[in-house]
């Protein structure tokens, strides 16, 4: 049988004004910690293995109140119900298989729109 590498797939998710007010150091920082809550809110929902098979890792975005994440194609759907049950809440914008169509979908939208 053949190894195959694992789908992924990136999400752009949008931030708000929660947490900005807890990470007021850096946007750096910031976006570390959506990451954490992504991932606490995730095994407390489906447990440590799924959270760890998930594989969900960050990417850097270049707009503001915007982060982009990959995760297992196996297991988005727990991924988007984990963002949907966040508190403060996060909105996916797009979600593409490829960076570079998930880059080109987030140009179209100016900078300076907050969805």
């Amino acid at each position: 049988m053949l190894k195959r590498r694992a789908k992924r797939r990136y999400l752009a998710i949008l931030y708000g004004v929660g947490f900005q007010h807890r990470n007021s150091s850096s946007s750096s920082r910031g976006e570390l910690s959506i990451l954490h809550s992504i991932k606490k809110r995730n095994s407390e929902l489906f447990g440590h293995i799924t959270t760890e098979l998930s594989s969900v890792r960050l990417i850097r975005s270049q707009q503001k109140n915007m982060i982009i994440i990959s995760c297992c194609l196996k297991y988005i759907d727990n991924i988007l119900s984990t963002i949907a049950l966040i508190d403060p809440p996060l909105v996916t914008i797009f979600i593409s298989g490829t960076l570079k169509s998930l880059r080109r979908h987030l140009q179209i939208i100016p900078p300076d729109t907050y969805l």
